[in-house]
């Protein structure tokens, strides 16, 4: 029979436990914690042992805390565990909590998603002292990572953008203006938890498929069909957000000038900023 959580080691309320020059390997987990899994309150201290190939069908290969008590991992060993996410260790809401990692070797633990040896859910105040990283593997984050927390928009400055020449309105298709997703560490996500991101202008309407969905291949959504419609010369702002998301929204300001039917990208007033993602 494999546990649900914690297919070595539950803990939960207010629990204690101590795992001392020990080994743990090949558990499985059919969602949290291959090896070790901490919840609620509980206390898991973990000092000079091994924890080697275990699996869990979600997060955390070898180990899930998702408890709001503080948890250590002293001179422990992790290698060939696998998850979903945080091949080796994931985190969740620790309530401002920081687990304490000092002296680990990671190596050869891999995730589907994100975050071949660590992945933090929702704290990103992560440090593991005296760490060594080798041969992890994951879609992003071979070593660390966490959600999409943030995004930034992109286009083609060679490209050229053509206008319909209607009276009175500048009918003018954007040329494509990519999307892409990163995480807390500024790395592009591959995930499934983060699905559609929405266009608008705030000055005019503005037409085209104005959402798309990410899949889980690529960190990047393209808008090849944007239209704008509004007078010549004056300043639009493009706006992207993303559902279930914390972070303000990126934008490109566009002065457009259509003098002879077409509109050169260089002719838009600024590019995007590229500022990295923050977090409210």
């Amino acid at each position: 029979m494999i546990a649900r959580v914690g297919g070595g080691l539950y803990v939960g309320g207010t629990g204690q436990a101590s795992v001392t020059n020990s080994s743990i390997s090949a558990c499985k987990a059919e969602a949290d914690g291959g090896a070790i899994s901490s919840n609620d309150a509980s206390h898991v201290s973990v000092i000079n042992s091994t924890l080697v190939t275990n699996q869990a069908t979600q997060h955390g290969g070898a180990v899930s805390l998702h408890s709001r008590g503080e948890s250590s991992f002293l001179g422990c060993g992790f290698e060939g565990n696998s998850a979903l996410r945080g091949g080796a260790i994931r985190e969740k809401d620790r309530d401002g909590l920081q687990h304490i990692y000092e002296g680990l070797p990671l190596s050869n633990n891999s995730a589907i998603t994100g975050g071949g040896a660590f992945y933090m859910d929702t704290s990103f105040n992560f440090t593991c002292t005296g760490c060594e990283y080798l041969d992890n593997q994951a879609a992003y984050g071979p070593d660390y990572a966490t959600p999409a927390i943030g995004f930034s928009p992109t286009y083609d400055s060679s490209a050229i953008i053509s206008f319909a020449g209607l009276v009175g309105v500048s009918d003018t298709i954007l040329s494509p203006v990519s999307v892409v997703r990163r995480d807390h560490f500024n790395q592009e996500v591959i995930d499934t938890l983060y699905g559609t991101v929405s266009a608008r202008c705030n000055s005019t309407t503005l037409g085209g498929n104005t959402i798309l969905s990410f899949d889980r291949t690529s960190p990047v959504v393209s808008f090849s069909d944007l239209l704008l419609l509004g007078r010549d010369g004056t300043i639009h702002t493009l706006s992207f957000s993303m559902d279930e998301i914390t972070t303000e929204p990126e934008n490109i300001d566009t002065l457009l000038r259509c003098p002879d039917g077409t509109i050169q990208i260089n002719d838009f007033a600024r590019e995007t900023t590229g500022k990295p993602p923050r977090v409210k």
